[in-house]
């Protein structure tokens, strides 16, 4: 049995040294490894990328239970560039909803734009 479960989030290092994290996304049947989708790394290029990784090189990443705003718009960025519907319409409804002073300004706010236009 492996030590992670699919959709665990986990950081490691590669083979080759570079560092990530990023969640399980499959098993590897016939393999001690596990496929992994990497969210961050200090290679770029494995960004958004399923790597196959040593699970003896992994260990289990930290989860906070409640985010900031822009955390939640971070990983709303997560979602889309993964194309990860059901996790984007999560994400977004995590979102502090606006108030009415927000709703007004924003709409006084497009009044003049609006208006600057017309001119």
């Amino acid at each position: 049995m492996k030590p992670f479960q699919t959709g665990e989030w986990v950081r490691g290092k590669t083979n080759y040294g570079e560092l990530f994290h990023g969640y399980i996304h499959s098993d590897e049947p016939f393999s001690q490894n596990m496929k992994v989708r990497v969210v961050k790394s200090d290679n770029e290029e494995m960004e958004g990328r399923v790597i196959s990784a040593n699970p003896i090189k992994m260990s289990p990443l930290e989860t906070s239970v409640t985010y900031s705003k822009k955390a939640i718009q971070d990983l709303i960025d997560v979602a889309l560039m993964i194309k990860d519907k059901e996790w984007f319409m999560e994400l977004t409804s995590l979102l502090p909803k606006e108030t009415k002073e927000a709703q007004t300004i924003n709409k006084s706010a497009y009044n003049r734009i609006e208006k600057r236009q017309n001119i």
